[in-house]
């Protein structure tokens, strides 16, 4: 009687037999979504309906806006993973975000010539920019060769060729970046901007301890997508105030830059935006 019980216990909290049923069912998961991907065309196919009523969500004059969406997303991908069937619910939270970060740069500078979306993916920001700035040649650069492809021939966007800019957006970027790498890439989009122009980043709210890496991510959780990127290299990142400080004003010129966080607002609902201007 003693060990039926054990044996119940361990079923209910998932050591016994339940244990080994989860593994079996987690392998004919990751089977049958392999053999999705392999059938998947790179734009994922939204039914028509859903992608109406999606759209019905967005404000009138940003209905036009291209709605593909590359099969390897992950900002599309790993919602709809959590969500499960909630597809609308993704499908809105995903070009929500991307309006309303489009917004924000927007406000920041409306007379912009050059913007770079840095790190920008598969376009869930800039596929909107183009109707902020509807004159404006938009940039983009990412270490992802799929997401740079679908972006030149879904967008018509340019390849970031390193000249300056009047804006740099880097949205979720410094969010994930290990310490060897995070002050030496602000610097170089700090090289970027002129006087008087904008370097828009996003980080998770300041904590106390000085920097601390995770080599876990959305990507980590979805090893099937496209040009996966290395954990060690792109994992969650909380920093400190003060060594975000540090990185800023070590660059040669730091102190003819100054930064604000606004927080009228958020990235996703979970970033702040700290907007850098050289002076």
């Amino acid at each position: 009687m003693k060990k039926q019980i054990q044996r119940w216990l361990q079923n209910k909290i998932g050591i016994g037999e339940n244990r080994d049923q989860i593994l079996i069912l987690e392998k004919k998961i990751a089977s049958l979504s392999l053999l999705q991907e392999w059938s998947m065309d790179k734009i994922i196919p939204i039914p028509t309906g859903l992608l109406e009523a999606t759209k019905a969500a967005l404000p009138e004059k940003y209905k036009s806006v291209n709605c593909n969406i590359h099969c390897s997303d992950p900002m599309f991908r790993y919602p709809l993973q959590v969500h499960g069937s909630q597809s609308l619910k993704v499908l809105k939270e995903y070009f929500l975000t991307g309006l309303e970060a489009a917004e924000f740069i927007y406000k920041q500078n409306p007379k912009a010539q050059r913007i770079l979306d840095f790190g920008g993916g598969y376009g869930r920001v800039s596929r909107f920019l183009h109707i902020f700035f509807p004159n404006a040649q938009i940039l983009i650069n990412d270490p992802k060769k799929s997401a740079i492809k679908f972006q030149l021939e879904n967008f018509g966007h340019a390849i970031d060729d390193h000249n300056p800019v009047d804006i740099i957006f880097a949205g979720s970027v410094f969010t994930h970046l290990p310490k060897a790498l995070f002050e030496r890439i602000l610097h170089q989009l700090m090289d970027t901007i002129d006087r008087g122009n904008t370097l828009i980043l996003t980080l998770h709210q300041f904590i106390e301890e000085e920097f601390l890496f995770y080599p876990h991510t959305e990507e980590s959780a979805m090893q099937e997508l496209e040009d996966s990127l290395d954990e060690s290299q792109y994992g969650s990142v909380y920093c400190s105030k003060e060594y975000f400080e540090y990185c800023l004003y070590s660059h040669q010129n730091g102190n003819s830059f100054k930064y604000s966080i606004d927080d009228s607002t958020s990235f996703g609902g979970t970033q702040q935006y700290l907007i850098i201007k050289r002076l």
